[in-house]
């Protein structure tokens, strides 16, 4: 036979629902749900990665103008001695955010981990599952 209906699938129990007979629907159910989650963890990799970049390019930027400025505040006029004083100020941000996020994108890129081998490993269960039951239902042909 081969093929399952609503009514074997009733009789299958899912390790991911508990000790509750799987429905129909609980399969896409959970399916969809783990599918969107790690939507959302590579999102979320894609936005701290094109923050870290940002990041550092305004450490760049900030580390060029404290170069043209002369770098020494004592040698400097007045003017040069704010803007150095500011781009030194904008390179520390840029440090610390490029930090911050580069901390936030590990634990994103480890939720991403997760989830994906959350997934493969309710594939691998369903496959087992509904194997064995193909497999049953040949033997009782």
């Amino acid at each position: 036979q081969g093929s399952l209906d609503d009514t074997d699938i009733l009789q299958l129990k899912c390790p991911s629902l508990g000790p509750r007979s799987m429905r129909g629907f609980d399969m896409f159910t959970i399916g969809d749900c783990q599918s969107l989650l790690l939507k959302l963890t590579n999102e979320r990799v894609a936005q701290l990665t094109i923050g870290i970049k940002y990041a550092n390019e305004r450490k760049m930027m900030a580390g060029t103008a404290i170069v043209m400025n002369g770098g020494d505040i004592g040698s400097c006029s007045h003017l040069q001695e704010i803007a150095t004083q500011q781009a030194k100020m904008e390179y520390s941000s840029a440090v610390e955010e490029g930090k911050t996020l580069t901390m936030k994108l590990k634990l994103a890129q480890r939720g991403f981990q997760l989830v994906h081998s959350q997934i493969k490993s309710v594939i691998a269960k369903y496959e087992k599952l509904l194997m064995g039951r193909v497999e049953y239902d040949s033997d009782s042909d």
